[in-house]
């Protein structure tokens, strides 16, 4: 869990406040089988750091703790007791071969211990704060390795100044009643810095003079922006000892690159040599000049624990927190970051978000996603905010694969079916995957805040599994009980509960190109342009598909695609594997093509498919998806993927006029049309006994 920066101390009874220690960020885990225990520790970014800080697990093993998770500090400290981040350089840096031993004798650690997540069988993560405390104090034993961080409650500005006096680091808050947020800058924990430093990304330096001749003179250092570009805040020339000096360029040699990774190539007094942006710095300063550099910047250590794209520009200049926010400590902060602005001035969006206390923090509402409509990523919230009632039946327990758009439509995007850094609420599925021999972290949508958490980090398309990771129940049909942990013994998914869909799945394709347009070749090919000739011939296809099933007993669900097409869904019972719903989709799809083959293909050649409706059974495979029922498409006018009635297709409709404006209008004057789509579990047994084939 992160700390939130803020710029003055405040008193507060519903908060603690401890010291903030100039060390590494670091988590011990110990776990006890039978007789034997093992313990690991963990850097922030869960590097394992055993060997950096040997005297620390054997406090921790001759602690003789159960099975428990501890969050805390490693700190040198020096003559005077306080933290030294320059003494604890040596242990970051410590190889293989070095004299450990040595090490230990003039740069000795402590762990200051301040939270426990885990407990002898029992995760502690959801409990307030205040109760981790008890805990930890009733079960941590003192020692002079391992100790307790203390915890001061209520008076906030009397131990700023106490750090002051101390020239400690700073102070940290945090809520008496939070619980622990992985990953997460929440508000929850804040941070107030006695001494201003910071943790830069190293772009390159400059050519040393004098007695630095042969080394540099100085760190050109850099953060970044909301938009992943590295932003030039300064150089950094003092602070070194001739170890440093020698360490940095060994690192920094190997990185040396012709053009500046810098967003703007800054004036530099020598001449500089520029570097890949992979080590990061701490510095120490004064100020910001108003040219958005820093003042006064001293080196203070390497610090290979963060990673570059952790160092933000906008964590570095925290605002104020404003007296019309709630006191940090009031139930109606409890849930939602701290407002940073007055009321008046926030949009009836922002507004809505903040009466919702949903723990997603909403950033940069007003960039453009939707460039010819002029639609933001406020714009792409609010429509799922107003539908989510309508759309999150059809995400429940479904596994999704993202695809990204941070720049908007028009942007590069990616499609992402691994999200191991996903936030404590949202629930997420690991998922084997045969290629790696790993397990996918796949985010899954069970309610309204992780519907807008994949909003907020433009994720347009909801793209579902058609398979859920719940057992399946009586009455839904099932067959054999397949594994609910997503990989069976034998390392796949084939026994899986994932590898029993609900849905059958026809993806309808009219590849009748718009007058003059060819369609392009190999790695470059595209699906043609929205046409109302090719929609209709879509069209016609889908009905014919529908006469088929139906005449076989099975019912079928429409929507369109939000682009050129309609998707058709057939509900079944969980007890066919996917193998068994393509090769039916399959045949089906075939035997259609054979009634019309003038008319409908199957072919997977492009060239083969124009003129005609292309009928897409491979959507039927382990893994495939497609945008879900009312998720938004990037199509420059903003479609939406939406269910309608038979009566409505036959009538004919046209699929732009769907879009993130009708839609929601729509829904609040008719029902769902899929509404009850999960209530049907059909056999596909019954269609295939019905055709006449075997039983």
């Amino acid at each position: 869990m992160l700390t939130k920066p803020i710029e003055e101390p405040f008193d507060d009874p519903d908060w603690f406040f401890e010291p903030k220690w100039d060390g590494v960020r670091t988590l011990a885990l110990v776990r006890r089988q039978g007789a034997e225990r093992s313990v690991l520790l963990h850097s922030r970014n869960l590097n394992p750091v055993n060997r950096q800080y040997p005297e620390v697990v054997d406090a921790l093993y001759a602690a003789n703790l159960p099975d428990v998770i501890l969050d805390g500090e490693i700190v040198a400290l020096d003559a005077q007791g306080r933290p030294s981040f320059q003494r604890l350089q040596q242990r970051i840096n410590l190889r293989g071969g070095e004299d450990v031993a040595e090490v230990r004798r003039t740069a000795p650690v402590v762990y200051y211990v301040f939270d426990i997540l885990y407990y002898d069988g029992h995760d502690l993560m959801a409990r307030a704060l205040s109760e981790r405390r008890q805990i930890l104090e009733a079960v941590l034993p003192a020692g002079s390795i391992l100790r307790l961080s203390e915890a001061f409650p209520r008076e906030g500005r009397a131990f700023y100044r106490a750090a002051q006096d101390q020239r400690l680091e700073g102070i940290v808050g945090k809520r008496k009643a939070s619980v622990y947020e992985p990953g997460r800058r929440t508000g929850a924990w804040v941070k107030v810095k006695v001494r201003k430093t910071l943790h830069a990304v190293v772009g390159g330096y400059t050519q040393g003079r004098r007695g630095r001749k042969s080394h540099f003179g100085a760190l050109l250092v850099g953060l970044y922006d909301g938009k992943g570009r590295l932003q030039y805040i300064g150089h950094v020339g003092g602070g070194f000892t001739d170890g440093d000096l020698q360490e940095m360029l060994t690192r920094l040699r190997p990185l040396e690159r012709k053009d500046p990774a810098f967003a703007t190539e800054p004036r530099t007094n020598e001449r500089p040599t520029w570097t890949e942006p992979r080590v990061v710095v701490q510095v120490e300063y004064g100020e910001w000049t108003d040219e958005g550099v820093l003042r006064v910047p001293v080196f203070k250590g390497l610090t290979p624990e963060i990673p570059p794209e952790a160092c933000r520009l906008e964590e570095v200049r925290p605002p104020q927190i404003p007296d019309e926010q709630p006191s940090p400590g009031s139930a109606a902060a409890a849930r939602a970051p701290a407002r940073t602005r007055p009321a008046e001035e926030l949009s009836p969006l922002e507004r809505s978000l903040e009466r919702l206390r949903l723990p997603v923090e909403f950033t940069n509402l007003e960039k453009i996603y939707w460039p010819e409509l002029k639609l933001t990523k406020g714009d792409l919230i609010t429509y799922y905010l107003s539908i989510h009632k309508t759309i999150l039946p059809h995400l429940r327990d479904r596994p999704l694969t993202l695809r990204r758009f941070p720049d908007g439509i028009h942007g590069e995007n990616f499609h992402q079916k691994d999200y191991p850094d996903a936030p404590r609420f949202v629930t997420i599925a690991r998922i084997w995957t045969e290629t790696n021999k790993t397990t996918n972290a796949a985010p899954v949508c069970n309610d309204l805040a992780a519907l807008l958490w994949l909003a907020q980090i433009a994720d347009i398309e909801m793209h579902p599994w058609y398979s859920r990771i719940t057992p399946a129940k009586r009455g839904e049909g099932a067959g054999e009980t397949p594994h609910t942990d997503f990989a069976s013994s034998e390392g796949t998914l084939r026994g899986s509960v994932l590898n029993f869909p609900d849905q059958l799945i026809f993806d309808i394709d009219p590849y009748i190109f718009p007058e003059g347009e060819q369609p392009r070749k190999g790695p470059g090919e595209k699906d043609p342009d929205y046409t109302r000739k090719g929609f209709e011939a879509a069209t016609e296809a889908a009905l014919l598909l529908r006469k088929l099933l139906e005449g076989l007993g099975l019912q079928l669900f429409v929507k369109t695609s939000g682009k050129t097409g309609l998707h058709i869904y057939v509900p079944i019972a969980r007890r066919y594997t996917y193998e068994e719903t393509h090769a039916f989709a399959k045949t089906i799809c075939q035997f259609l093509e054979a009634q019309h083959p003038k008319r409908l293909t199957t072919e997977w050649t492009v060239e083969k498919r124009v003129g005609k409706i292309f009928l897409d059974y491979n959507q039927n495979r382990l893994g495939a998806t497609l945008a879900s029922a009312y998720s938004l498409r990037p199509t420059v006018q903003a479609t939406v993927s939406t269910p309608l009635a038979w009566k409505e297709l036959e009538r004919g409709v046209d699929p732009l006029t769907f879009t993130y404006e009708t839609v929601p209008k729509q829904l609040q004057k008719r029902e769902d049309p899929w509404k009850d789509i999960a209530k049907v579990r059909q056999r596909l047994e019954e269609a295939i006994r019905a055709a006449g084939g075997p039983r």
